[in-house]
């Protein structure tokens, strides 16, 4: 029997307000942190930070309301490297227009505080949804309240917090799509996945996963009719294939090439040679393409910035042992990284620069043939595993503000830690209670995680924690379903 959950609007928007006076109550106190983090001239409107990244995302925008181009200054190809998918653009853009930068940063801020409120009442009504199971909406509620994974990206005008909302909410209409199968619910399930994908593409992923998952869904209980699977993924695919199309053109349009995703300013990089053969090695290692972290691979070749910097990139070795065969070593790869940095040394003269870029190249290349040959195995399966488990089992906190030794700081990092791995761990403990209920739905919602860490850990590269954000959302709901029924079990050893 379905369990109903039954408030009124008034206790509907008191849930509402609750939630996000815990956001704004995070959002305050990391501020008040963030204070010694950053400079006074890296805020905008006191409140908006100017971090990494950040400036990639709105200003393409505000160069398409000032000139009509969209797009920043790039030395190759001009002001028509957007760098991002406009993603923000339906929100940003009438902002700027109508209030300023300072005016639509303060506001863009405010938005997603109150996405993120939302985000935690939707969640919580779709974990009930999902399992039956009342107890699980408060659980559910409490934990991504006080999460932070997403509410510290609040602070800053990037992709990563309404990625993270907008994937909540295309969850909760898939669910009721599935279940209903209502024409509203299956568009606005479309609508969001494809909004969240604009602000971080490889959340595109789950979207042929939403569509599978449906198939098979269909299947099991009985529903499968070939006419209204076209039907429903025409609506759910649409919004977003019209949407990514009209990229596409504008990409070619501007760069004579099709890009369906990020035109970012580092693409003429990887046209390079060198370049391409370092991003076609590292991740063949079981590396990681993250420029920042003394475990990145990649981010041992960087060329360093200062003497402090070079200094300490000749003093250690990110590599593990098992990289290497007969044929080089890491002497082999200080020299591989010596032609990469003399391909970017603009001293030299345009053919010396291209010479190096070929040998570098060259021998990245030669690389890889003789680690395919020695090491099989472990090219095929065990760098893949190797990037999954990085991605999935951090080791840092999701850049969180605390960054002092302090023992407030600390025990924040040591919370949020904590926190992150009941979620993991109990998303896996709550397959398990998936399946020993043999509740169709929740076994196959998994497979977004799935083809979401496989876009990002195997086929890209890319395992940074915060990318975690449009899946994290699902590790809550299954921990809590794994609390609830653990408490269950519990209940009925004791009265037995």
């Amino acid at each position: 029997m379905q369990q109903q959950i039954h408030f009124t609007r008034k206790q509907w928007f008191n849930f509402y307000l609750l939630a996000l006076l815990v956001k704004t109550i995070l959002f305050i106190l990391f501020h008040i942190v963030n204070l010694s983090n950053f400079l006074p001239n890296e805020f905008v409107g006191g409140i908006s930070i100017l971090g990494a990244e950040v400036g990639y995302y709105y200003i393409p925008i505000e160069r398409l309301i000032d000139t009509g181009q969209y797009g920043i200054v790039e030395p190759v190809y001009g002001w028509h490297v957007a760098t991002r998918m406009p993603g923000w653009l339906p929100i940003y853009g009438p902002l700027y227009f109508l209030f300023g930068q300072v005016g639509a940063h303060i506001i863009s801020i405010i938005f997603q505080v109150l996405a993120d409120a939302l985000a935690v009442v939707v969640l919580a009504v779709t974990a009930k949804e999902i399992f039956n199971d009342k107890r699980v909406f408060y659980i559910a509620f409490f934990v991504y309240a006080i999460s932070a994974f997403v509410s510290n990206t609040n602070h800053f005008v990037k992709s990563d917090s309404f990625c993270g909302s907008f994937a909540v909410f295309s969850l909760f209409f898939f669910v009721r799509a599935v279940r209903n199968n209502q024409f509203k619910d299956w568009l606005l399930s479309g609508v969001f996945i494809g909004w969240s994908t604009f602000m971080r593409p490889a959340t595109g992923a789950m979207i042929p996963a939403y569509v599978l998952i449906y198939f098979i869904y269909a299947v099991q209980t009985g529903k499968f009719s070939f006419q209204q699977l076209v039907k429903n993924g025409l609506i759910f695919t649409v919004p977003f294939v019209l949407c990514i199309t009209a990229w596409a053109c504008r990409n070619y349009r501007a760069l004579d090439k099709v890009v369906l995703a990020t035109t970012t300013n580092e693409e003429w990089f990887y046209d390079q040679p060198h370049r391409k053969a370092l991003w076609d090695l590292i991740p063949a290692w079981g590396g990681a393409l993250n420029t920042w972290g003394d475990e990145s691979y990649f981010r041992w070749f960087l060329v360093p910035k200062d003497k402090a910097e070079y200094e300490k990139l000749q003093s250690y070795s990110p590599f593990n042992e098992q990289i290497f065969t007969p044929d080089y070593n890491l002497d082999s790869l200080k020299q591989l990284r010596q032609y990469y940095w003399l391909s970017w040394d603009s001293t030299l003269a345009l053919n010396d620069m291209k010479r190096y870029q070929n040998l570098c190249a060259e021998k990245a290349y030669a690389y890889l043939a003789s680690y395919k040959k020695h090491h099989f195995f472990y090219y095929c399966f065990g760098a893949n595993l190797k990037l999954i488990k990085e991605f999935l089992f951090v080791k840092q906190t999701f850049e969180l503000p605390f960054m002092k030794n302090t023992l407030s700081h600390r025990l924040a990092r040591a919370f949020y830690f904590l926190l992150y791995y009941f979620c993991l761990h109990g998303f896996f403990a709550g397959i398990i209670f998936a399946f020993i209920r043999r509740n169709k739905l929740a076994i196959l919602l998994p497979l977004l995680v799935v083809a979401h860490v496989l876009a990002h850990a195997v086929a890209l590269g890319w395992i940074y924690n915060w990318y975690l954000i449009p899946v994290y959302p699902i590790f809550v709901i299954y921990a809590c379903y794994a609390v609830s029924e653990t408490y269950v079990f519990i209940t009925k050893a004791k009265k037995s």
